[in-house]
């Protein structure tokens, strides 16, 4: 299969046809469903409804606030603010024209970065003249901030213009004056980011809110408190985020510079102003706190509190068992977004109990109108609340490698082929589960029972002889085998590295819920 892509996925050929075909049928809205007006398949229709619901999307509330005072902002400091000013440097330009994609879709320019990366000498100037431009400027032009809005299905048969997200292609020169930007802006963010937010900040994880929320929901189950447990769900959240509010927010924060259009996905800047905006629910939660209107989960001896948890916009939030603080919490939610512009998808909201009734929480979600969630809950794709030992909390990773294996057509791959799937993808599909969780020794004689079926299937359908040992097989090339590695092996590696990163982030939030829980010299 690999062969043929490379030998005829960029020709004239009926293989490259066929699969062009499919991606432009995947792509192409043929039809549309209107809540008003039905299903309209009529092109220029189609074309209208798309552009009326995407302008209406962009466009600023009027009415939307955006003063909020009283909270702890946490600005940087002004030796930060004077190092993010400063003038442009050519070696953190080029840094930022090579750590692009030269094969990604051109913008309304034209130019790939492959043009800029294979003329860098030719360019360079003329790039560093547009650098310095911007510079004592602050503004980028019109045909420079230009873009396509490309329209990607979130699903197969997507017939609702709410079913596409809107992927913002930039110009090559924007992207690197907004990439050079987001490498400035990364350096200093976690400075002014609460703890709570693990995306777009350094030396923090997307794994270590899993792994502090497990521990939360376990602490209050073995201690039999009563918890509750809110996910909640933006609605299209970059797209919401009112202009007015990023300008305040970035100059309560310290930040010397203006934000001037809207958070575009596909633009490198997006997620770090994003990330800006979203600490400041942080803030107001924090600010509640201190007034007792709202307490999360206390873990540990060290008495450490756990309110919520924030990874880009997925936002999760852990209250003590007392319904008021609920109430509270819809308030301050609120707050939030009347003065930031963004909007809760209450469909796709949930709440989860720990030692409630199911009616109470009924009435709850009623009162919102929320889902009542159920355990395991499915957390930045890892089970929040389950039992690792137990074989059925891992099916989402044994059914993931025998829908891949459904998908190839293995009668047309050799040994060779089947054993570069086996190693690039069969292998790491676990990957994610493992760097958190002991996997059960029947979970791994099953994946392995799947690559070792894998590999030694014959040409003919059922055709099944295993003609070397598995454990010989999985050995490093040097001694003997094909590489394939050990999945106990690969698993004790994943997990041993929260030992390495224990005494190196004593300040992160997972280090102080670890050491509150079990101590230092705990062996746990």
């Amino acid at each position: 299969g690999k062969v043929k892509w490379a030998r005829e996925g960029d020709g004239n050929t009926k293989f490259f046809h066929k699969v062009a075909n499919g991606v432009r049928k995947r792509n192409y809205i043929d039809k549309l469903e209107v809540e008003d007006l039905g299903v309209i398949e009529v092109e220029a229709n189609i074309e209208r409804e798309v552009i009326r619901f995407f302008k209406g999307l962009f466009s600023s509330n009027e009415n939307a606030g955006w003063g909020v005072d009283g909270l702890n902002w946490c600005p940087i400091s002004q030796t930060e603010a004077d190092w993010l000013e400063r003038p442009f440097e050519l070696e953190e330009v080029q840094k930022a024209v090579f750590d692009c994609g030269k094969d990604k879709s051109p913008g309304p320019d034209g130019f790939s970065m492959s043009f800029f990366q294979s003329c860098w000498e030719v360019v360079k100037g003329d790039l560093m003249k547009v650098m310095q431009d911007f510079f004592q400027s602050g503004i980028v032009n019109g045909v420079t901030n230009e873009t396509f809005i490309c329209l990607i299905p979130k699903k197969a048969n997507s017939v609702k213009v709410t079913d596409f997200r809107p992927i913002s292609l930039v110009t090559s020169l924007y992207k690197v004056i907004s990439k050079v930007l987001a490498s400035r802006l990364r350096e200093v963010l976690g400075n002014t980011i609460s703890q709570s937010q693990g995306a777009f900040v350094q030396k923090r994880q997307i794994l270590d809110a899993v792994l502090v929320a497990n521990e939360v929901v376990e602490e209050v189950r073995k201690q039999n408190r009563k918890g509750l447990v809110f996910k909640i769900d933006f609605e299209k959240a970059y797209d919401h985020v009112e202009w007015n509010f990023v300008d305040d927010v970035l100059a309560r924060k310290g930040f010397g510079f203006r934000a001037s259009r809207g958070l575009r996905q596909g633009d490198p800047l997006s997620p770090f102003l994003f990330t800006l905006v979203s600490d400041v629910l942080s803030r107001i939660i924090e600010r509640a706190q201190d007034v007792n209107l709202v307490h999360g989960i206390v873990s540990g001896h060290d008495q450490v509190e756990v309110s919520h948890l924030q990874f880009a916009d997925d936002t999760i939030f852990f209250l003590d068992g007392k319904e008021e603080y609920w109430l509270n919490l819809l308030q301050m939610l609120k707050l939030f977004c009347d003065v930031s512009g963004m909007k809760i998808n209450k469909a796709k909201s949930c709440i989860l109990g720990i030692n409630f009734s199911i009616e109470t929480l009924n009435n709850m979600a009623g009162s919102w109108g929320c889902e009542v969630g159920c355990w395991p809950m499915v957390y930045l794709g890892l089970p929040l609340g389950g039992n690792p030992r137990a074989l059925n909390f891992w099916n989402p990773v044994l059914d993931k490698v025998e829908k891949r294996l459904q998908r190839w057509k293995r009668a047309c791959l050799s040994k060779g082929g089947r054993l570069t799937l086996i190693q690039a993808v069969l292998s790491s599909i676990p990957s994610y589960y493992m760097s958190l969780f002991k996997m059960p020794i029947g979970v791994t004689a099953k994946v392995e029972q799947l690559m070792r079926n894998f590999l030694w299937e014959g040409v003919e359908e059922g055709k099944n002889c295993h003609l070397v040992r598995w454990v010989r097989v999985s050995k490093s090339k040097e001694e003997g085998g094909l590489g394939i590695g050990s999945l106990r092996e690969r698993n004790e590696a994943l997990r041993a590295k929260w030992l390495w990163r224990f005494p190196l982030e004593t300040n992160s939030l997972w280090h102080r819920i670890i050491k509150s829980k079990y101590g230092l010299d705990s062996n746990g």
